[in-house]
């Protein structure tokens, strides 16, 4: 993959927050986009961190500009949400562990 990869973020909680800060100071990542199911948190964060609101977390998987996603949600939703965005070809980065347990990760 040449130049920057171009990231979503989604689940736009503190911690979030502390994973953008880090991809703001990487050279090879650029805040394409972000997500929440709370209208405000996704003005806030691309407020200050840029990139484009998405309605929907589908919307983020069918934006071909964007390479990967960065998933800050609940433990519960990671490994559907990863599993998802590995159908549509994205890579992934997921903050806690992608599943509860092995069985939840095998889809």
């Amino acid at each position: 993959m040449a130049g920057k990869v171009r990231c979503a973020f989604i689940g736009l909680g503190r911690y979030c927050g502390v994973l953008a800060d880090a991809a703001m100071q990487s050279k090879r990542i650029e805040i394409a986009a972000c997500y929440s199911r709370t209208e405000s948190k996704r003005a806030a964060f691309a407020s200050k961190y840029g990139g484009v609101m998405k309605k929907t977390y589908e919307d983020v998987l069918t934006d071909a500009s964007i390479d990967a996603v960065v998933l800050a949600t609940p433990d519960s939703l990671h490994a559907p949400q990863a599993i998802e965005a590995a159908r549509h070809g994205k890579h992934i980065f997921v903050e806690k562990p992608m599943a509860r347990s092995w069985l939840n990760a095998r889809k």
